[in-house]
């Protein structure tokens, strides 16, 4: 049996209202809402409460930092006679959401958050040395014909390898091609740190690495060398992706002198023509070549 209970207000806060609802009637948010949804002044008058929220929110007023959200505005929203609130991705991170959509299609992304928008469009090219030129122009060609040799780019640290290897990661990404960019040393840390668990990590990391579109093994060499890391892991997916003629790239400090003698030097190793095998792999996949610091990786030293 409804008994028709109601709270009585206070004169002094039936004042305020009557003040505040004559304050909120002219406010442009308030008539763009009534307008929009076309209702009359009783819904404000209705949902008071809610539309001084909502002014409020908006005029930054330092009580409604509780209601804030990074990356959400709160909304008015009307359906069904009802008033409520709801966050909506605001202007600003749908921009940067469309911008790095693309990294969705990274199976594996060790990328630093830098290098997320790195493309060769926006690449400043003046007074760039030859083998520079050269060497976008062949990361260039392979994001068009990935069925060709992928490259080993070697060089001092901080002549941009990374970074122009993280161009061609995205150009793939952006063309919705599957892509890992393996930072090596991460990897091996990660897969030796999952041994004593249950879970299948090993084997779906090392599905995504064999199967995607592009496989970018950056700083590879830089990890401590062992049989099991050599022989388990870089040859087993080397190995795959050669079979099934998939695009392989590379950077290393280490040219292919330094990278041969690298694993030969794998602590727990038996056998060195294993070594020779995993060359082997290297150079079907991939053409060594070296990056020489230019004018443009002086410019990216400090972010690689």
């Amino acid at each position: 049996m409804d008994i028709g209970l109601k709270l009585k207000m206070s004169k002094q806060q039936e004042a305020y209202n009557a003040k505040r609802l004559n304050e909120l009637k002219n406010h442009p948010l308030v008539i763009r809402f009534l307008h929009d949804n076309e209702v009359g002044l009783d819904v404000l008058e209705k949902n008071l409460s809610k539309f001084d929220r909502y002014v409020r929110y908006y005029e930054n007023e330092k009580e409604m930092v509780e209601f804030r959200i990074e990356g959400y505005d709160l909304e008015l929203s009307y359906q069904n006679d009802v008033v409520d609130f709801q966050y909506v991705v605001n202007e600003e991170s749908s921009k940067q959401k469309n911008l790095t959509k693309h990294l969705d299609y990274y199976l594996i992304n060790h990328l630093p958050q830098s290098f997320h928008l790195n493309n060769f469009e926006t690449l400043d090219l003046a007074d760039e040395s030859p083998n520079y030129l050269n060497i976008v122009s062949k990361l260039i060609d392979l994001s068009v014909n990935p069925t060709k040799k992928g490259l080993f780019l070697y060089g001092n640290v901080g002549c941009g390898k990374s970074y122009l290897m993280a161009c061609l990661a995205n150009r793939f990404a952006n063309d919705k091609k599957t892509v890992c960019f393996i930072k090596v040393n991460r990897l091996i840390n990660d897969l030796k740190s999952s041994f004593n668990t249950y879970s299948d990590f090993k084997e779906k990391t090392m599905r995504k690495m064999m199967g995607c579109d592009l496989l970018i093994l950056d700083d590879i060499g830089a990890e401590n060398p062992s049989a099991w890391s050599r022989d388990e892991i870089v040859f087993t997916i080397l190995d795959h992706r050669m079979e099934n003629e998939l695009l392989t790239c590379f950077t290393s400090n280490l040219d292919k002198d330094a990278i041969k003698n690298h694993y030969l030097q794998a602590s727990g190793s038996t056998d060195p023509n294993k070594a020779d095998r995993l060359m082997e792999r290297f150079l079907v996949l991939s053409e060594f070549i070296e990056l020489k610091s230019s004018h443009q990786s002086r410019r990216l030293m400090n972010t690689i």
